[in-house]
């Protein structure tokens, strides 16, 4: 996973959590640590809201490619 890819959530709780949206950043805080979770920043494509999620959350749509 990378910025740029589009994303959705792998379990949604509710019918409107299952949009798709885009990753804008990386949290590199803790890849330090031993099994430390991967943190991303996703925008979402219809409230325009963001939330962090941990990699496990979340699958990849479609991955963006360099231009």
């Amino acid at each position: 996973m990378k910025v740029g890819d589009l994303v959705k959530l792998k379990y949604p709780r509710k019918p409107q959590h299952g949009g798709t949206g885009v990753i804008v950043e990386n949290d590199k805080t803790f890849l330090s640590l031993p099994n430390s979770p991967n943190y991303f920043r996703v925008i979402w494509a219809e409230s325009q809201n963001d939330s962090w999620l941990k990699q496990e959350q979340i699958e990849v749509i479609n991955e963006r490619t360099n231009n």
